[in-house]
């Protein structure tokens, strides 16, 4: 009975929402493309940290298998000097254990508003106290409103010893040892994946375009900063905050900026600023890694 409940509760959600719809959930203000443009700076950010050379090294490996299983021994075997010289270098430059090679970005966007995430915050604690987690499992997707940064890493040390042996076994003429070792060089990628929440970045978002128009319509600008703070509680909402303790430097930030609006007060300018670099530093603080 509970997990028809579950189901039916999700399943509703989305039937009833059209997904002209999803869009005016998300950006009751209309914002979508400056919260795209902040979303495709942060993916930016993270492909600029790849590391072009340590992506040939793999690429160069693979190739190299390609080579062996055409029976081409000696053209694999330049091939992957090649590459050992290319990870000494890596290592020399960077002087770090490992380097990242590859970054996929998935958007992912909720279609639930602020209520809807409430309710469902508490249903899945519920569902977690009795122990079913296939439920909760099945809530706890809804409730996503994140950019899933996945960063391939090439560990350098091990993976330069793999291509030394690989080398070694081809020069005494073992073809298949060295594809073995080439093979489990590869499956020694590490991926980690970073979650960062997307309500901290529509707060962002929103606070900046109130600065673009507090002098001259401050009516509107103290509406997008009241958005934002929905925002803020969307990030509880959601479990990217673990309570509104966390939230508690922005929210003072946010209440002294709109007091400043308000009042026309000469310094809110400068409580601009201050409210940015504090959503700034929460987004940082809720982002989690994990491998």
């Amino acid at each position: 009975m509970v997990r028809k409940t579950a189901l039916t509760l999700g399943l509703s959600l989305l039937l009833v929402t059209p997904f002209g719809a999803q869009a005016e959930v998300q950006n009751p203000g209309g914002y979508s493309k400056e919260l795209k443009s902040e979303v495709e700076h942060l993916k930016k950010q993270e492909l600029a940290k790849v590391v072009k050379e340590a992506s040939l090294a793999v690429w160069e490996t693979q190739r190299a298998l390609v080579l062996l299983q055409k029976g081409q021994k000696e053209e694999a075997l330049n091939l992957l000097k090649k590459v050992y010289s290319r990870l000494e270098k890596l290592e020399r430059e960077y002087g770090l254990k490992s380097l990242p090679i590859d970054v996929e970005i998935e958007d992912i966007s909720t279609v639930l508003d602020l209520k809807t995430a409430q309710e469902y915050n508490k249903r899945v604690k519920q569902l977690t106290a009795e122990n079913d987690f296939v439920d909760a499992r099945f809530i706890l997707n809804l409730l996503r409103d994140e950019v899933d940064i996945n960063t391939t890493y090439l560990p350098l040390d091990v993976y330069k010893k793999a291509i030394a042996l690989a080398t070694r076994l081809l020069e005494e003429g073992k073809v298949n040892p060295a594809v073995l070792v080439l093979e489990s060089a590869l499956s020694t990628l590490e991926i980690e994946t970073t979650v960062v929440p997307k309500p901290p970045i529509r707060a962002l978002v929103l606070v900046k375009l109130a600065e673009k128009i507090y002098k001259i319509d401050p009516s509107s600008a103290l509406k997008l900063l009241e958005e934002a703070k929905e925002e803020l509680k969307m990030t509880v909402a959601l479990g990217y905050a673990r309570s509104e303790e966390d939230l508690k430097p922005v929210e003072e930030a946010l209440a002294q900026l709109e007091k400043a609006v308000k009042e026309r007060l000469a310094n809110a300018g400068e409580k601009f600023k201050e409210t940015e670099e504090k959503l700034r530093r929460l987004k940082e603080n809720l982002t989690v890694s994990h491998q």
